[in-house]
């Protein structure tokens, strides 16, 4: 198994580039984060799943980095095109076990 020191060294930024930040538009609901991430990356973990995943928020602040290891399947798959010609690919993907560390 690789370690996740590893993997960590070659996470992607996904950051949304400058020239696809668009003032005042919004893709779906959303937080201040849309103008740095775009929508459906931002995981958010109600009461039970913090107690599940044994995480203490008292001792964490905004800001803090947590490492994420997860295991998901993919849920679905899509693929069209629009009239302008302009190809859409979507995956939806479905965490089913993981750890914050």
């Amino acid at each position: 198994m690789i370690e996740v020191k590893k993997l960590a060294q070659n996470l992607i930024d996904m950051r949304r580039p400058k020239k696809n930040l668009r003032k005042g538009v919004i893709d779906a609901p959303t937080s201040p984060d849309q103008e740095k991430y775009p929508w459906g990356i931002k995981l958010n973990l109600g009461k039970d799943e913090i107690k599940k995943l044994g995480l203490k928020t008292d001792s964490r602040k905004i800001g803090d980095k947590v490492t994420i290891v997860a295991q998901a399947e993919i849920s679905s798959l899509s693929e069209s095109q629009s009239m302008n010609g302009e190809d859409q690919r979507d995956m939806g993907i479905q965490i089913t076990k993981m750890k914050i560390i």
